[in-house]
């Protein structure tokens, strides 16, 4: 289906739609109209280049600066989760037993409140440092020599692992 067939299918369900809830009928369109609306808002988009690389798409000051965001937001969280846990063991062990139950599942609950936070803390590091150590590789890479195609193979100059979508832009020649 191409363009001018969804832009008519569209057009059709917008009919519709306007035939139920009894618009007026200036508000009929027509494929065509679709088309150029899009053509008109869209005449001025630009896309990416394929030379331009991810380093430059990417804005590390601005990742690092939400990453501490982040990492911050997750410590002052897990700070206050193990303020509650403690008031709760204190009021724990001075409960009765009508009472202790309730604190007990509410006890279990902060307490893998805090474990999930912790998890998330570390995993958030975890993610942070395979997105630098692989624009790092980048830039590498892109620094290096054009790696030398021989019979669909590629010479790689490096002893780091490279990811598949990098090889096949080596590949391409990219």
């Amino acid at each position: 289906m191409d363009f001018k067939d969804k832009a008519e299918s569209l057009a059709e369900k917008m009919n519709k739609l306007s035939e139920k809830f009894e618009l007026a009928d200036e508000m009929t369109l027509t494929g065509s109209d679709i088309i150029e609306f899009v053509e008109e808002k869209t005449e001025s988009i630009e896309l990416f280049s394929d030379d331009i690389s991810p380093t430059e798409i990417i804005n590390l000051q601005n990742m690092v600066d939400d990453f501490k965001y982040v990492r911050d937001t997750l410590k002052e969280t897990n700070d206050n989760l193990r303020r509650v846990l403690n008031s709760v063991t204190l009021d724990l062990l001075d409960s009765e037993d009508d009472k202790r139950a309730t604190l007990i599942l509410s006890f279990a609950e902060l307490n893998k409140a805090v474990g999930d936070n912790m998890k998330l803390y570390m995993q958030s590091y975890k993610d942070i440092s395979t997105v630098l150590l692989n624009i790092d590789k980048i830039k590498k890479s892109v620094e290096k020599d054009s790696p030398k195609t021989i019979n669909n193979t590629v010479n790689v100059n490096t002893i780091e692992p490279i990811s598949t979508v990098d090889l096949i832009k080596k590949l391409r020649g990219n």
